[in-house]
């Protein structure tokens, strides 16, 4: 009777840590209108429009590369403010698309020197970030917040 006790109890004890292990492991897929649109709000982004049918003419050349994309850019185009995610055909093509989101980073200073001075900060320090078959560019005061809000995304 006491070994059946002990067995009930190890099968109890690994199906318990089987299914703690099952909670901790980030999923591998996400929506990124969703995830876009949580970063907007928290993020505190200006007024901005969707531009996601557009991307080639902002990343040159990224559409073939990319299943699907959410691009923001600010409505009035007095602010350096972006948004892009882009959902990757594969992992492999991160290196390519992240050149792009530099490019694009670099023709933003190029715009911006010289005209709004107070929007090169944000532009120097915007975040290009992989994870998995996702890239998010971010042109933001508020980084830290984009980047958390994606991370956050593979939890839930």
């Amino acid at each position: 009777m006491k070994c059946l006790r002990k067995i009930t109890a190890a099968v109890c004890c690994a199906a318990l840590v089987m299914t703690m292990g099952a909670c901790a492991q980030e999923k591998t897929e996400i929506n990124i209108a969703d995830t876009g649109a949580a970063i907007l709000e928290q993020a505190e982004y200006p007024e901005m429009v969707d531009h996601s049918d557009q991307a080639d003419y902002f990343y040159d050349g990224v559409t073939e590369y990319c299943t699907e994309i959410y691009l923001q850019v600010n409505a009035t185009g007095g602010e350096a403010d972006e948004l892009a995610i882009f959902r990757l055909s594969s992992a492999e093509d991160a290196d390519a698309v992240k050149e792009i989101c530099t490019a694009r980073q670099d023709a933003l200073i190029k715009a911006f020197d010289g005209y709004r001075e107070e929007e090169m900060p944000k532009v120097e320090n915007a975040l290009i970030l992989s994870k998995g078959d996702y890239i998010l560019f971010a042109v933001t005061e508020n980084t830290k917040e984009a980047e958390q809000i994606f991370q956050d995304a593979f939890k839930q």
